[in-house]
């Protein structure tokens, strides 16, 4: 049977918070994404599979026309996610190992005492006695939060008595000891991660996302691959 050609943007599913109005231009730019950003954009579909199946099986026992056309027009549909899925895991298999985009971390991206990386600059008040790329480990998952704490005193805040920050699980400042590690090595990846993170997290949602990224990126670029 021959395999369903798709556009790039066909494989990205629609008013999906994770990846906002991300129009891939080719095929190649979501492989460039890597395997577990290709994995989370499979995930997607699936939820949407699992949804028209239902909907199909609430019409099985459909009677008037209108219904049967209904349901036609749903196992169609279930079909083109079928296809799509079958050629995002068919790219998988190309892609290789990076960092998933922040916007498309599950619920297990990292594990509470796993090391990791926080960008850390001063903003809204928050005065850090130092700044750039801190390591800490990661103290407290609470779903959308996550604390971090250091060995050092790093501010005069509340949190952990100065020895903590607090902030959202898909903000850029955070990166898993691995994923830093890359970015790093990878200036090239590290772009179009940071640029495609930001806008579909920040512009795209209408949330504020404080992290000036040609700042981060230049600071990526000097930063200890070491820490």
């Amino acid at each position: 049977m021959k395999a369903t050609k798709f556009n790039a943007k066909d494989l990205i599913p629609e008013n999906d918070n994770d990846f906002p109005d991300f129009s891939p231009k080719s095929i190649g730019e979501i492989e460039f994404l890597g395997k577990e950003t290709i994995r989370q954009i499979v995930r997607e579909w699936r939820w949407e599979a699992r949804e028209l199946s239902k909907e199909i099986r609430a019409h099985r026992t459909a009677a008037s026309a209108g219904q049967v056309e209904r349901r036609n027009i749903l196992i169609l549909k279930k079909r083109g996610v079928d296809n799509r899925i079958k050629a995002l895991l068919d790219l998988e298999k190309r892609a290789g190992h990076k960092p998933v985009l922040t916007t498309a971390r599950s619920g297990d991206w990292i594990a509470e005492g796993d090391p990791v990386i926080f960008y850390c600059i001063p903003c809204d008040g928050f005065a850090p006695r130092r700044v750039g790329f801190l390591r800490g480990v990661l103290k407290e998952d609470a779903g959308e939060f996550v604390t971090i704490q250091f060995t050092e005193k790093l501010h005069g805040d509340d949190c952990l008595d100065g020895y903590g920050v607090n902030l959202k699980y898909r903000s850029i400042q955070i990166l898993p000891l691995a994923d830093y590690k890359y970015l790093v090595a990878h200036p090239e990846f590290a772009r179009v991660w940071v640029n495609t993170t930001y806008e579909n997290y920040a512009r795209k949602l209408g949330l504020q996302e404080r992290v000036d990224c040609d700042e981060f990126l230049r600071d990526l670029a000097t930063a200890n691959p070491n820490l």
